[in-house]
């Protein structure tokens, strides 16, 4: 069954994601890749028990918005992590100990109970999990004393090739989702870290395809299946047989819903680029911007345009303040920051944008009030 679901995932990505290299803009690449990267963060989040809506938190997220809580805290914290892996990972980078310290900072800041526990291993053994259910202890890590040691072999472990036989990459990578889950090397934040490192090494192996799969959305779909799969591992002798299936099913759910979301957004990116043909002064994140609003008539900012297609502030401004100067937005100032709106009018009678156009993906998650 292994054998089988990894030989499928390989068919269908091949260690490339196949639409990566069919999408006619960089910018939607950008746009596709920003939503996969909140989705994940927003998950991950949610099922260490952050409690907030997928719409309340990527508005916080595309407005760069300061967090008001601790939930809203740790989703931020997940999706700098999630950039940070993103935009520092190289190929066949060794994992040190360093690195796991230092995913594990950024991932917790001001989230935990004592601020000096950031990025620092534990020093005692009074860290347990607990049944969400019942509230009694269901595991015990391994002594404190013991995890520099563990740690040094996960990190062996990541670094070379077994020589006896072949481990494939995204089997490796859910070894080592397990390991970090199993030593519980923190005070908390211990799931997260695995997470993250499980998205680390798969992108160090040049599986970029991952950055546009929100594996733990999967997961949070199934939070009972995800403690079970942990615990019959730890309680048959460290066989992470169910682990391995486990993820494998989850990847490949995580797989074919961002296949039907591409599916479901083509009509939509076709839209834009038909506005772009007609309006030769316009990019794509101009166009689709401009749609976008036409749904939803609500404001954007610049911090918003920077998040939403990772872009630098001084592009997302210089494609906002065009789009006013061409009349398409109104601005104003509140406070120090501009406020865009779109000139409805304007858009309806010089590129013909109805009310009736098919509603985009961000419009939908703006109204979807889902957990």
């Amino acid at each position: 069954q292994i054998e089988k679901s990894l030989h499928g995932l390989d068919m269908r990505v091949g260690g490339k994601f196949d639409f990566e290299s069919q999408m006619p803009s960089v910018d939607l690449k950008r746009k596709y890749l920003v939503n996969s990267l909140m989705e994940e963060a927003i998950a991950s989040s949610q099922l260490e028990g952050a409690v907030t809506t997928r719409v309340v938190a990527k508005q916080m997220l595309r407005e760069n918005r300061k967090p008001r809580n601790l939930s809203e805290q740790m989703i931020v914290n997940n999706y700098i992590t999630m950039m940070y892996i993103k935009e520092n990972t190289q190929p066949n980078q060794p994992l040190t100990l360093e690195l796991i310290n230092k995913i594990h900072k950024i991932i917790t800041k001001d989230t935990l109970e004592n601020k000096a526990y950031e990025g620092v291993f534990r020093t005692d053994n009074e860290v347990k999990v607990f049944s969400r259910d019942n509230g009694q202890i269901i595991y015990e890590p391994p002594d404190y004393r013991s995890i520099n040691k563990l740690l040094e072999h996960v990190c062996s472990f990541a670094d070379t090739e077994p020589i006896e036989f072949y481990l494939h990459p995204i089997v490796k990578a859910i070894v080592l989702h397990y390991m970090v889950g199993y030593i519980h090397p923190f005070y908390d934040g211990n799931g997260r870290t695995a997470r993250a490192l499980f998205y680390w090494y798969l992108i160090s192996q040049k599986y970029n395809w991952l950055e546009y799969v929100a594996v733990s959305t999967a997961i949070k779909n199934a939070p009972s299946q995800y403690m079970r799969a942990y615990l019959y591992s730890e309680t048959d002798n460290n066989d992470i047989t169910y682990f391995v299936k486990f993820n494998l099913c989850q990847l490949n759910i995580a797989l074919i819903s961002f296949e039907e979301y591409v599916e479901k957004t083509r009509s939509e990116n076709k839209k834009i680029f038909e506005t772009i043909k007609k309006n030769r002064n316009l990019n794509f994140r101009q166009a689709d911007v401009i749609i976008t609003l036409s749904k939803n008539e609500r404001p954007i900012t610049i911090n918003e345009m920077r998040e939403r297609y990772n872009i630098t502030y001084q592009t997302a401004r210089v494609d906002l303040l065009g789009l006013a100067k061409l009349g398409y937005l109104n601005s104003h100032t509140k406070g120090k920051q501009f406020i865009f709106m779109l000139d409805k009018d304007k858009c309806m009678s010089t590129m013909g944008i109805s009310d009736n156009d098919q509603q985009t993906n961000f419009d939908r998650d703006l109204k979807q009030t889902t957990t």
